[in-house]
């Protein structure tokens, strides 16, 4: 199959070109994003190590846990979708433009997170590049699920009311 190449930097724009010229919008109060600013709805197989460990501690529990997780996503996925997913964000690189960013911003990552394992110190680096950025790092517990811990406001909710009430507009 033949697909358009389609990097992240073209969904920025896309997301961005819909927000101003199609919908009027001029301000936004909040952005939220997750995973590379709002890719979450890739499917990803993973989650928490250590919450998977407690799921199928044995090796024989982990074989039906892993397969019963690939049948789940297989129905509903395409090699090929994958595949493009991936690609797509092959380019992806903010950094040159983070200085840029003038709105207050709190990346929230998950000391469990092996998909952006903090212990390499990237998102602490490149946070304190933004002028009002700051870094909330959640330790791991039984509620946080690895990479997936940005799909349960549960957790991090609080700290967004918190960025919400700090930046209150001032008339």
């Amino acid at each position: 199959m033949s697909f358009p190449r389609c990097t992240y930097h073209d969904m920025v724009v896309a997301q961005y070109r819909l927000l101003t010229e199609h919908l009027g919008v001029d301000h936004l109060r909040l952005v939220r994003g997750t995973s590379m600013g709002g890719m979450h709805p890739l499917i990803f197989l993973v989650s928490s190590p250590l919450q998977w460990q407690k799921e199928a501690p044995t090796r024989g529990q982990a074989e039906t846990f892993l397969e019963a997780r690939i049948r789940r996503h297989a129905v509903n996925m395409d090699a090929n979708d994958l595949i493009y997913q991936f690609d797509s964000s092959r380019d992806n690189d903010p950094s040159p433009h983070l200085e840029r960013i003038v709105a207050p911003l709190m990346a929230i990552n998950s000391a469990d997170d092996q998909v952006n394992p903090p212990e390499l110190g990237i998102l602490e680096r490149e946070t304190q590049r933004v002028p009002r950025g700051r870094l909330l790092l959640l330790p791991i517990s039984d509620r946080t699920r690895g990479h997936g811990t940005h799909s349960i406001p549960a957790i991090w909710g609080p700290y967004l009311e918190g960025l919400l009430a700090d930046s209150e507009p001032t008339d």
